[in-house]
């Protein structure tokens, strides 16, 4: 598990292309910093 910006996931990938971390497990999607 890894905290993204206070948001806790189980399963996520980075975009490199929009800079973006996509979260599956806690339906989340945050932009990283």
């Amino acid at each position: 598990m890894a905290f993204l910006n206070g948001c806790k996931v189980i399963n996520y990938y980075f975009d490199l292309s929009t800079n973006i971390c996509y979260g599956f497990r806690q339906n989340c999607v945050t932009k990283s910093i």
